[in-house]
């Protein structure tokens, strides 16, 4: 079995010292095992007893062996093999994403993830390197979607892949920032390599968010928020997303009446803003599931934010706007419902 072979694999890898490219030949070969292709049954929280749900359970277990030999490696084996080790998870992570699309595959990916923050944590110095070069490449598809503005550079931006890798640097940056602190001898603050990535990767995301600024893509732009409050409260930095939520408020479709849903259609569906990108082409945020769904994603955003600088001496001029516009939409809002929020 593969789990087998793995675990036996760390009494002879630090022998491979000695064989540079013997040690490239097998990271490609344990990053090829960690990063296989997605199965339907491919997630650990799976509670299934059948075969195929033993399968995918059990190979969870042979990616995190081999994730543990990749880490070996990295550790073991002289400078710079490190560099190849964080080009490769990331890669062969970017081409992952690519295909997961369904919620089923998430927990794998998250898998995967954290193994990249991990390996990235290592060394900050090669690590910001490698981050440079990544989140450059996605600030050039992004600036590639905003000067052709074709369907082809759009579709390279606003799909999982993009967004996905996106979570992941945001994952990297904050945990690489957030475990760095104490101060040197000279009795100055330490600060990870990490954290200059921090100011371009906040510019690419509030570009993305910034692309298409239509109704239909709201459930991206929650994305993008979050992970920019994510990043924020891991750094300590001020990074606005209110005027980002407030904006929502001010959209049409909120004073319209909501369609009601065919009589053949008669069972509501429901939007799980988590694993969406954009609403429907036709009729976007016009039903009540809709609607409903966005404006509490909206406010329990809003409510995020305030609890992220309410220490801040800022915070009462942050929290004046806030609740001038909260107050604007509760008079104008014709649904007592939303008033309550």
């Amino acid at each position: 079995r593969l789990t087998f072979i793995l675990q036996q694999l760390k009494h002879t890898l630090r022998y491979l010292s000695a064989f540079p490219q013997l040690g490239k030949r097998m990271l490609k070969t344990v990053t090829g095992i960690w990063s296989a292709p997605f199965q339907e049954t491919d997630s650990s929280t799976s509670s299934s007893t059948s075969k195929k749900g033993n399968k995918g359970t059990d190979y969870q277990s042979v990616r995190l062996h081999a994730y543990l030999r990749i880490r070996q490696l990295s550790l073991l084996l002289p400078f710079p093999f490190i560099e190849q080790s964080l080009k490769a998870v990331y890669l062969s992570y970017a081409r992952s994403a690519k295909f997961a699309t369904s919620e089923i595959h998430w927990p794998t990916l998250t898998f995967l993830g954290n193994c990249i923050v991990e390996l990235y944590g290592l060394d900050h110095v090669s690590g910001y390197q490698h981050g440079f070069v990544y989140i450059r490449q996605l600030a050039l598809h992004l600036r590639a979607a905003i000067s052709k503005k074709d369907a082809g550079s759009l579709r390279v931006v606003y799909c999982w892949q993009f967004i996905h890798c996106l979570k992941l640097w945001g994952a990297v940056l904050s945990s690489a920032v957030s475990d760095v602190g104490g101060h040197d001898v000279n009795g100055q603050v330490n600060e990870s390599e990490l954290k200059g990535l921090v100011y371009p990767y906040t510019e690419v995301v509030y570009g993305t968010l910034r692309l298409l600024p239509t109704t239909r893509y709201l459930p991206l732009r929650f994305h993008c928020v979050r992970m920019l409050q994510q990043l924020a409260s891991c750094t300590e930095s001020y990074i606005p997303t209110s005027t980002i939520l407030l904006d929502v408020l001010s959209l049409k479709e909120l004073s319209l009446k909501p369609k009601r849903p065919p009589k053949k259609k008669a069972i509501p569906q429901v939007l799980r803003l988590q694993s969406t990108l954009k609403l429907p082409k036709t009729d976007a945020l016009r039903s009540i599931e809709q609607l409903e769904g966005c404006l509490t994603e909206v406010f329990r955003l809003l409510n995020r934010e305030i609890d992220l600088y309410r220490y801040s001496p800022a915070f009462p001029e942050l929290a004046i706007l806030i609740t001038v516009r909260l107050r604007k939409f509760a008079k104008e809002t014709k649904v007592g419902k939303w008033r309550t929020y």
